[in-house]
């Protein structure tokens, strides 16, 4: 088996609420990326955008939900960002991320995602590297948004 990138974390929402998060590009772009084109179905587009002024580079263009079980699981194949392109983004099978949402109770989620399909080589390693950093701080980022937002409901 392939090395994998394994981040787990729990959240303040039931587990559809949580998937919301990951699925609607209103809520995807408070904490991910700048724009969004999501397409909820199995098959639907997974295009995620970092900057929406040059949208040919830092994207998942082409990429698509391989996996859709609402609230329970998502999956989607992905790309590498622009110093990472050149080896993550014209391979096939592209990297695929898997999101397990396993409901805790019915205000607390906990959040696996694996991402798997890396190759080895030096910069395989240091895109491996990259995304391991890049997935835990966009879990602290979705953290930080709930967060706000749900103090923002009380007040």
């Amino acid at each position: 088996m392939d090395r994998v990138i394994y981040e787990k974390v729990e959240i303040p929402l039931n587990a559809k609420s949580a998937f919301e998060w990951f699925v609607l590009e209103n809520k995807i772009t408070t904490w991910l990326c700048e724009k969004a084109t999501i397409e909820t179905k199995k098959g639907g587009k997974y295009e995620l955008y970092w900057d929406s002024k040059n949208v040919k580079h830092n994207n998942t263009v082409g990429c698509k939900i391989n996996v859709y079980d609402y609230g329970k699981v998502l999956g989607f194949n992905w790309k590498g960002s622009k110093e990472f392109n050149d080896i993550m983004n014209y391979i096939q099978p592209l990297t695929q991320v898997t999101i397990f949402f396993n409901s805790l109770d019915e205000n607390k989620t906990e959040i696996i995602l694996i991402h798997s399909g890396w190759k080895n080589s030096e910069k395989w390693n240091k895109a491996f590297e990259w995304f391991q950093l890049a997935w835990r701080e966009a879990f602290m980022q979705l953290i930080a948004v709930i967060q706000t937002k749900e103090k923002q409901k009380f007040w």
